[in-house]
């Protein structure tokens, strides 16, 4: 009987054993996967919001561009109006004046100035004291 009893001792140990490794395994293996499963979320997560603003950077980039596009050929249809007009000194001194200029208000004034100047003079000094 002795023998028996040791002989169940040993084995439920065996068995205590198996399953304290079962266990650590079937944690390990699920944290694994818990972190596999976390990562991708992440990484996708990520990616989508990398995209987007990827996306919303390149939109307001475009629009940028466009802007500054616009700016440079406003400024050089005005001067072309004033060298037309009143000659390229004169021209290019507005050229100046228009570097600062970056509103539509301000480039149509600008023109309503070189159509109602009677000389690139005045024409500056409307455009030059801000009375366009």
């Amino acid at each position: 009987m002795a023998l028996l009893e040791s002989v169940n001792e040993r084995l439920q140990k065996y068995y205590d054993e198996l399953e304290r490794q079962a266990i650590e395994r079937g944690e390990a293996l699920g944290l694994a996967r818990g972190e596999a499963r976390g990562e991708a979320r992440g990484e996708a997560r990520g990616m989508a919001r990398g995209l987007e603003q990827g996306r919303e950077q390149g939109i307001e980039q475009g629009r940028l561009r466009a802007r500054e596009q616009f700016l440079a050929e406003e400024r050089a249809l005005l001067r072309r109006m004033a060298e037309r007009r009143f000659g390229s000194a004169i021209a290019d001194r507005l050229a100046t004046v228009l570097a600062d200029i970056a509103d539509n208000d301000s480039f149509a004034a600008v023109g309503d100035a070189i159509v109602d100047s009677a000389s690139g003079d005045e024409l500056i000094g409307r455009v030059g004291t801000n009375d366009a």
